[in-house]
């Protein structure tokens, strides 16, 4: 599929809190924190668009407390533009960003459930290093996977 990534702009705001709303409903990241997200990390919230400027997808990273390293927070993609490539070229796109910027890993959390997403990531070298149980809640399990730069 043809896309653009680029960093994200103030003017994306809505269609990325529209993707946070379809994925996760209530418990998506509301408007203020991507408006806040772009702001405090421009360089590190991206996203992909197709060749009409919709936005088919977004991902945002954060700098973690051990140096060098960052967090994958968000990867999420448009419900008609799954299966089609857009993860996967976000998060190259990423990577090579990150080791642009000077970062030499990469750590993200994943549900157990989401089998394409821990597809994606082992297929682009992110090793499992932990499983937490109940890390975003009660019954919110996550595998911790990094990635070497």
């Amino acid at each position: 599929m043809p896309m653009k990534i680029r960093p994200a702009l103030r003017s994306d705001i809505s269609a990325i809190t529209a993707l946070e709303y379809e994925t996760y409903s209530y418990e998506g990241y509301p408007a203020t924190f991507i408006a806040q997200a772009i702001m405090q990390w421009p360089t590190l919230c991206i996203v992909a668009e197709d060749k009409q400027g919709d936005i088919l997808g977004y991902a945002l990273y954060a700098p973690a407390d051990q140096a060098g390293s960052c967090w994958l927070m968000s990867l999420l993609i448009s419900t008609n533009a799954r299966g089609q490539g857009v993860g996967r070229a976000l998060t190259v796109f990423g990577q090579s960003h990150l080791k642009e910027l000077g970062y030499t890993r990469c750590l993200l959390t994943v549900a157990p459930e989401n089998k394409a997403g821990i597809q994606l990531y082992e297929s682009l070298s992110f090793v499992r290093l932990d499983f937490i149980e109940h890390a975003l809640g009660k019954n919110e399990h996550r595998y911790l996977m990094a990635q070497a730069l």
